[in-house]
């Protein structure tokens, strides 16, 4: 980690730091190097992050929250690929024309400022199309199996230690687990995501649509363990929107 850092500051550092007028291209180049080597670039570290990840964000069809098709998905990173290396272009050139004008142009400084800006925004979603690159088919299902797995074995130990049924628990475990995944693939729609419809707001129209068909579901009390299916929902949605 402390290689990649000095090598990043051996090709950027000076570029970085030509001028305080506004942040150069190698300013951000620096920065993005430097974020890239980070806890979440080493091994155990990408696998966290998986383990812990939540549905992905789909328009259509909810198996997208789960995975995209490698075709799709390189489809839409040379898309945007395309208007980074155009915004890129113009950034640099008006970098050069203030670089060229000492960085005492105001005007000069400004447009290349802009052309910057502009660059960043293009070359935030060409970063974020990339990624969906690698994302391999039903690759999140696994790792959500897995974390309920882990969750129901944490709390599964504080329902022996009190002395209730673990039969019972896992039965009322599983049910809130699917209400949490179901609210969170509802969040990740396209058009919930624009308007800012999160999990929460899912979690409660589930909880009511429950409650409009009579009794909350005896298996959804886990054998008298409200408080720790409580605390499972809490950790759950806490761990996931902590990614």
């Amino acid at each position: 980690m402390k290689t990649k850092l000095v090598k990043a500051e051996a090709t950027y550092g000076v570029d970085a730091r030509r001028t305080s007028e506004f942040k150069t291209i190698a300013w951000h180049q620096l920065s993005d190097t430097k974020k890239k080597v980070k806890a979440n670039s080493i091994g155990i570290g990408k696998w966290m992050k998986k383990f812990s990840g939540k549905p992905k964000k789909w328009s259509n069809n909810p198996l997208d929250a789960f995975f995209m098709g490698k075709e799709k998905a390189v489809a839409k990173y040379e898309k945007v690929k395309a208007v980074e290396k155009e915004a890129f272009a113009k950034a640099l050139a008006a970098e050069k024309a203030a670089e060229a004008a000492g960085f005492s142009n105001e005007k000069l400084n400004n447009e290349a400022k802009s052309s910057i800006t502009a660059w960043r925004d293009t070359h935030l979603k060409a970063s974020k199309a990339k990624k969906k690159t690698k994302v391999k088919a039903f690759n999140q299902i696994g790792y959500l199996i897995l974390l309920g797995i882990v969750f129901a074995l944490f709390f599964g130990i504080g329902i022996v230690a009190m002395g209730k049924p673990l039969g019972e628990f896992l039965k009322g475990f599983v049910f809130v687990f699917l209400i949490a995944l179901l609210a969170y693939i509802g969040s990740s729609q396209a058009t919930m995501k624009y308007y800012g419809i999160g999990y929460a707001a899912w979690a409660i129209f589930f909880g009511m649509l429950i409650k409009q068909h009579g009794r909350d579901p005896e298996m959804g009390h886990a054998g008298g363990s409200d408080r720790v299916l409580y605390q499972n929902r809490a950790c759950s949605v806490g761990c996931q929107d902590s990614v």
